[in-house]
């Protein structure tokens, strides 16, 4: 698939096309909004778009980079809003097909969404359960090699805003400021990174390791009046899990939606 990325005339936005892709993305920072709707370059009144607004200054130690997907006819207007009201993103994509109506558009919004349920990379502000846009068989075939390019086109171009568990975050569950990523999935290995906290009665599969380890052990309260052991680390700490552990992996690491780590590593397995 031959993909063309173009430079316009307003300085920092991108255009791209591809063969066999009825439509066109455009990849912009925040900071040239007004440029861009002066310039007329991206349809908008009348035309759907569907968008997605993020921040590419991605922290591992952030709890959420958030990110959100929207749909509109008149998107330039609605992307304003968004700029006077969300504070947290400084990139956006514009994707723009050719001749979408609103059944397309409300399921390509529905499936941008749920596909960003897995990433590790970033937490979705408006993911949905419901199934966005009906389509009758005739629009079925032509959405679905749409959607397929378009993954595609993301991939080829090294924009992983949509990709599949990237190597990004995990939490444990009922530990907010517990995190880690993913090293390995066979066998497994995570690395707890710096500054994480873990309550030592949640934390039996690891607690052997970590004594031998000499990894800080305080005395603090949970905030409801219960006093317990909290491990502290104070270094990116790497562990390789054995079989025995891996159900109590599966169930407690959780990544920034939710989504546990038996699913992701599933899902790996299914796309690799």
């Amino acid at each position: 698939m031959k993909i063309t990325v173009e430079t316009t005339a307003v300085r920092d936005l991108v255009q791209i096309t591809a063969e066999g892709f009825a439509g066109k993305i455009f990849r912009f920072p925040r900071h040239q909004l007004s440029h861009i709707k002066r310039s007329g370059l991206i349809d908008s009144a009348g035309h759907f778009i569907c968008y997605v607004l993020y921040n590419d200054h991605f922290d591992k130690q952030k709890f959420g980079n958030n990110i959100y997907i929207g749909q509109s006819r008149n998107g330039f207007s609605r992307i304003e809003d968004h700029h006077e009201g969300k504070q947290d993103w400084n990139q956006a994509i514009v994707i723009s097909p050719d001749d979408f109506d609103m059944d397309s558009i409300y399921r390509l919004e529905s499936d941008l969404i749920k596909r960003i349920q897995w990433s590790m990379k970033f937490k979705g502000e408006n993911i949905k359960k419901e199934e966005g846009g009906v389509l009758c068989p005739c629009q079925s075939d032509v959405y679905q090699g749409f959607i397929d390019r378009l993954y595609e086109i993301f991939e080829a171009l090294s924009i992983d805003v949509f990709t599949m568990n990237t190597n990004g975050l995990l939490y444990y569950k009922d530990h907010d400021n517990c995190f880690a990523r993913i090293i390995s999935y066979s066998p497994p290995v995570i690395e707890i990174l710096k500054g994480s906290v873990m309550k030592y009665a949640s934390a039996s599969f690891y607690i052997e390791e970590l004594k031998e380890r000499g990894i800080p052990v305080e005395n603090r309260s949970d905030g409801a009046g219960y006093c317990s052991d909290f491990f502290i680390f104070n270094h990116d700490e790497l562990f390789t899990l054995g079989d025995k552990f891996v159900d109590n992996f599966d169930s407690y690491f959780l990544n920034l939606n939710g989504l546990s780590f038996k699913k992701l590593r599933n899902n790996n397995e299914k796309q690799g």
